[in-house]
């Protein structure tokens, strides 16, 4: 796990910032096209007005800091998922899924899975960039009343991850007021036996541009980490890696025939530089569902910075019969 804690920074956050309350739209004043498409469909409002309702019901039970935190990073994941218009023949499904998945963290539950029986309490840490500070923003997740080690475990991640959070800028920093962190964790399946947590970072220190990464922790009822040799046989490994590679070749294809240009798999040497084999046979690159495994790659991994990231993704129904006898799977 050092790979997963050393993303997160260097130094403990302290000033927080005092932010404006985040209110639901009025349908007769929608402006934007997300905000249009759910205006436009009754089934979207509904889900846009759970989802507010538990914002406030969340909002009610704080003191006026951690209010103050939670404001400010609602107001910012609702311009995030103004995104979702960026594909118009996706957006419905897009804001589906993201403000689902937002009502369930302000409920304090897991996005998929049975449940862990505790509930979740997400830690907001929000701040604009200032005199020498990093601009920052976390969601740090942790139970309420752990009674498992394993998710005693989930919470001495979050706490490592909240002591890492970057304060001071370096003094020899240029244009130090660009300097941001980001660190979100998100519980994708909470299960008796298996929790699995995401946790994406994002960040400007300086240089040519910022770096992203996306990384993982399964994490077993005793508090071990789930390993990939306990799920699925070293033949079954690279059979998955395999599928996984055609899965990454055929989006780079689609790339490039829609740039006009070509692409063979078999002249892409980062695609073939082991990076597939070696994420699929660590857990620390899984994320998991109550549907699917996906196995994610940040950039430089698969291809060069531009390309962005990569995931590949697996439908669990296809995977639990190739499993080992007795994997933990959800």
């Amino acid at each position: 796990m050092t790979r997963w804690l050393a993303s997160a920074g260097l130094a403990t956050a302290t000033a927080l910032l005092i932010a404006p309350g985040a209110r639901a739209f009025d349908c007769s004043k929608a402006a934007t096209g997300v905000e249009r498409a759910i205006c436009a469909e009754p089934d979207l409002k509904s889900s846009d007005d759970a989802m507010e309702a538990a914002y406030r019901r969340l909002r009610d039970s704080l003191g006026a800091e951690a209010r103050a935190m939670l404001a400010a990073a609602q107001k910012q994941w609702i311009a995030e998922r103004e995104g979702c218009a960026s594909d118009p023949d996706s957006i419905p499904a897009c804001i589906e899924r993201e403000t689902r998945q937002r009502a369930r963290l302000l409920q304090g539950k897991a996005e998929s899975g049975p449940g862990a029986g505790v509930l979740l309490e997400a830690e907001f840490r929000f701040r604009d960039a200032s005199a020498g500070r990093y601009a920052l923003d976390a969601t740090l997740l942790r139970f309420t009343d752990p009674e498992t080690a394993g998710q005693q475990r989930l919470n001495e991640l979050a706490d490592a991850l909240h002591n890492a959070l970057p304060d001071r800028v370096p003094t020899d920093a240029m244009n130090p007021e660009t300097y941001y962190f980001s660190t979100r964790m998100r519980l994708t399946y909470a299960g008796p036996d298996l929790l699995s947590v995401a946790v994406t970072f994002s960040s400007y220190d300086g240089g040519a541009h910022g770096a992203t990464s996306t990384q993982h922790a399964n994490i077993l009822a005793d508090g071990s980490f789930l390993a990939a040799d306990a799920v699925f046989s070293a033949k079954t490994q690279a059979t998955i890696a395999n599928e996984c590679r055609g899965q990454i070749a055929a989006l780079k294809s689609r790339r490039a025939a829609d740039a006009g240009g070509s692409y063979d798999p078999a002249e892409d040497v980062d695609l073939n530089s082991g990076a597939v084999e070696s994420h699929v046979a660590a857990s620390e690159y899984w994320g998991l569902t109550d549907e699917r495994l996906l196995i994610d790659f940040d950039p430089y991994e698969v291809g060069y910075y531009a390309e962005g990231p990569f995931q590949c993704s697996f439908a669990l129904r296809d995977l639990r019969a190739m499993a080992l006898p007795g994997a933990p799977l959800p």
